[in-house]
């Protein structure tokens, strides 16, 4: 998507780890933890691929490929700041109605599960004229994405 709208898109993740999967949290911590050393997505992509093994040795393991600071990295994990800032993720999740992973949202669009590359640029060439209207009435273009997701749903 990014490749297909270059400089339209704002890309924002949020964690919701399930609780019938029992290493989602700690990954969840994980790819924060990471992220504070600057290396977020990286972490986030080496989770995915490993996701059939997430114990602790294989977070280490993963943390050390990555060249992280590892006692910093430790220390992240059992940080309190960490833990809230996902759980703040899962309540905004649980508040928008995002009950599965993944979950989307396009301009406050619910957007569930996994959808073919199609599918999105559907929804974000229908949000595109959407915005266009909005910035064609005078809203600031700083003020649209708050305008078209205000209070996390769609407004039209």
């Amino acid at each position: 998507l990014e490749a297909a709208y270059p400089g339209e898109l704002r890309f924002v993740f949020k964690h919701n780890p399930l609780g019938f999967h029992p290493q989602a949290l700690p990954a969840a911590k994980a790819a924060e933890a990471a992220g504070r050393q600057g290396k977020f997505w990286e972490m986030h992509d080496l989770l995915f691929e490993n996701s059939r093994e997430l114990r602790t040795e294989t977070l280490e393991r993963l943390a050390a490929k990555l060249q992280l600071n590892l006692t910093k990295f430790q220390a992240a994990l059992d940080d309190r700041k960490v833990a809230a800032r996902i759980q703040g993720h899962i309540d905004e999740a649980s508040r928008l109605g995002a009950t599965g992973t993944p979950t989307f949202y396009i301009n406050g669009r619910y957007v569930p599960g996994a959808q073919a590359l199609e599918r999105f640029k559907a929804i974000v060439d229908e949000e595109l004229i959407r915005a266009n209207k909005l910035l064609a009435t005078g809203i600031p273009r700083s003020a649209l994405y708050e305008t078209l997701v205000a209070d996390g749903k769609v407004t039209q």
